[in-house]
């Protein structure tokens, strides 16, 4: 279970559908990363939405969020989950440094992805990138499971 070759762990339609209301008012965000891509996510110029959801390879991380902040200059909004791995250069760099991240959300009781008996064994958060440069960066909590 989320060993180093599973690359592909799939996103529950539930979460999906909380951040499809969070961020792009219930309506579907285009994905990247799909399961079965048709393209490659970082040679394409340009994402094909103005707000796109990312669920990158946990293994390859870094390229991603390079291409993620250049898609938001161009005027898309990308939101993505990935680990919380916060003693990683690339969290620091391309997270907690990058201007373009406005917000994060700290997700409670993990989230247990498509085909896994359990949730993740690592904590995850939304990250969200924005095309204007941030004022200040707002750190959130999120949950997934509790019903409110």
């Amino acid at each position: 279970m989320f060993g180093s070759n599973d690359q592909y762990a799939q996103t529950p339609d539930h979460v999906l559908d909380q951040l499809k209301s969070m961020f792009n008012r219930g309506k579907p965000m285009w994905d990247p990363c799909p399961v079965n891509p048709q393209h490659d996510a970082l040679t394409l110029e340009d994402w094909q939405s103005d707000c796109c959801y990312l669920n990158p390879p946990y293994g390859n991380i870094q390229p991603f969020l390079e291409k993620a902040i250049v898609e938001t200059k161009k005027g898309r909004t990308i939101v993505a989950l990935i680990p919380c791995r916060c003693n990683t250069n690339w969290y620091h760099d391309k997270v907690l440094n990058e201007t373009h991240v406005h917000e994060i959300h700290h997700v409670r009781q993990g989230v247990k992805f498509k085909n896994y008996k359990k949730k993740s064994p690592f904590a995850v958060c939304v990250v969200v990138y924005r095309p204007t440069p941030r004022r200040r960066l707002e750190v959130k909590s999120l949950d997934f499971y509790t019903k409110r």
